[in-house]
């Protein structure tokens, strides 16, 4: 059996701050003050879980996220996953991926016609217009971003960059 998560000894102007936060407005702040300072008083996860109404594994995070992290602990962080990305292709680099379909496939050695999402991606990355090769819906999203419509774009063989814009209706 493992021995019970018990956080070091609190410094005067932690449990003050702790004390604080009991007070709080922000649940989040609240619950990880009131963990840590019944931790602090001898108790352990799973009756700390049983007095607030908790899961064990919520304490558990609390404490462990004070030992790591300390007072900085208190403050919500994202939900969002480590590896989500809000943009893998930034402003200027989506521009020039854009533009990309200005131009034949076959000059990237590709099958001349259409563009394909993959192709794109991959010779936006060949180009070096992403840092790392990208998917497909990467680039779907890369172009909802602009406004770009995919299923226009993808067979559009204008000569420049300005006449896709304003086919697209996004120049005037």
């Amino acid at each position: 059996m493992k021995a019970p998560l018990f956080i070091r000894p609190l410094s005067a102007d932690e449990r003050l701050v702790l004390q604080t936060g009991l007070h709080s407005r922000d649940t989040f702040t609240r619950r990880r003050c009131q963990i840590l300072l019944a931790n602090a008083e001898g108790k352990t996860a799973p009756k700390i879980a049983t007095q607030l109404g908790c899961a064990t594994q919520t304490v558990l995070n609390a404490l462990n996220a004070f030992v790591t992290e300390g007072m900085e602990c208190l403050r919500e962080k994202s939900h969002r996953t480590k590896s989500a990305r809000t943009f893998l292709i930034q402003d200027t680099s989506a521009e020039q991926v854009f533009g990309l379909l200005r131009s034949n496939p076959s000059e990237f050695g590709r099958d001349p016609g259409l563009w394909t999402l993959s192709a794109v991606a991959e010779v936006a990355f060949e180009q070096g217009l992403t840092s790392r090769p990208v998917c497909e819906e990467t680039i779907r999203q890369t172009f909802k971003r602009l406004g770009v419509d995919w299923m226009q774009a993808k067979s559009w063989g204008y000569p420049n960059l300005h006449d896709a814009r304003q086919a697209a209706g996004l120049a005037g």
